[in-house]
């Protein structure tokens, strides 16, 4: 696991570019599926933390905050449905989600094999990545 993150965190610092409109393939649409549960599960859309849900990390960097903090800097950071989908190789994206504060800002969540794994815990930029927008 380690190697992926360390291969994602690499892989933010390459140069890319945006790609074309094209229907997205079946690991995309998944992939996007799968992130787009992944960041509702842990409250970072306006819907806050699910309440019958127990607190879990979802960031490297979440076991130096308390549950009760990790609850409130979530909420409402990002938007509910992602803007786009890199595949960084087989079966390993990055879906991009705009943050609420400021929507030319965006964070990414890495999935691997079609379960999201975490949130990436940086400021990330596009130019670099191959990426296909989110339509639908």
């Amino acid at each position: 696991m380690r190697a992926v993150v360390l291969g994602a965190l690499v892989t933010l610092l390459c140069a890319c570019s945006h790609t074309p409109h094209r229907p997205l393939n079946d690991g995309e649409r998944q992939a996007i599926k799968s992130a787009e549960v992944f960041i509702l599960r842990h409250g970072h859309t306006v819907a806050g933390h699910p309440a019958n849900l127990p607190v879990e990390n979802a960031e490297v960097l979440d076991p130096i905050a308390s549950r009760e903090e990790l609850v409130q800097w979530r909420r409402g950071t990002l938007e509910q449905k992602a803007f786009g989908v890199a595949e960084l190789e087989d079966n390993l994206y990055y879906v991009f989600f705009h943050r609420t504060a400021d929507n030319r800002e965006f964070r990414a969540v890495l999935v691997q094999d079609t379960e999201a794994v975490q949130v990436v815990h940086s400021l990330l930029r596009l130019e670099g990545f191959s990426w296909v927008p989110n339509v639908r």
